[in-house]
C-alpha cells in the first residue's frame, strides 16, 4: 500500500513538473512576442517549439497515469487543457493585432507565422 501511494505521488509530481514546464514555455513565448521587444525571431520560434515539447511531455505523463486517474481528475485535466487552448487563442488574436500595427510586411509575416506555430503546437495538447 505504501509503495502504491509513493508511486502515485511520484507520478503526480512528474505531471506537475511537466505542467510547470508548459506554463514556463508559454511565459517565454509571451515575453518574446511582447510588442516593442527586440527579441530575434528565432527566440519566438524557439519558445513556440518549447510549448509543443512541453505539451507532449504533459501528455506523456497523463498517458502513464491515466489508468489511475478517476473521472473527476480527468475532467479537471480536460478543463485545464481547454484553458490552455483558450489562452492560445487569445495570444493568436493579440499577435494578429501586433501584426496589424507592424509597418514592415516581413515583421507582420513573422508574427503571424509564430502565432500559427504556437496554435499548432497547442493543438497537439
Amino acid at each position: 500500500m505504501l509503495a502504491t501511494l509513493q508511486e502515485d505521488n511520484n507520478s503526480g509530481q512528474k505531471l506537475m513538473d511537466a505542467a510547470r514546464g508548459l506554463v514556463g514555455a508559454f511565459s517565454d513565448l509571451l515575453r518574446a512576442a511582447e510588442p516593442g521587444t527586440q527579441e530575434p525571431r528565432q527566440n519566438l520560434l524557439a519558445a513556440a517549439g518549447r510549448i509543443g515539447e512541453a505539451s507532449q511531455e504533459v501528455m506523456n505523463e497523463v498517458g502513464e497515469t491515466a489508468q489511475d486517474l478517476d473521472k473527476i481528475f480527468q475532467d479537471t485535466l480536460l478543463s485545464l487543457a481547454k484553458a490552455v487552448a483558450n489562452a492560445t487563442a487569445s495570444l493568436v488574436l493579440q499577435a494578429k493585432t501586433v501584426a496589424n500595427t507592424a509597418q514592415d510586411p516581413v515583421q507582420q509575416d513573422r508574427v503571424i507565422s509564430s502565432a500559427t506555430q504556437c496554435a499548432l503546437a497547442t493543438s497537439q495538447l
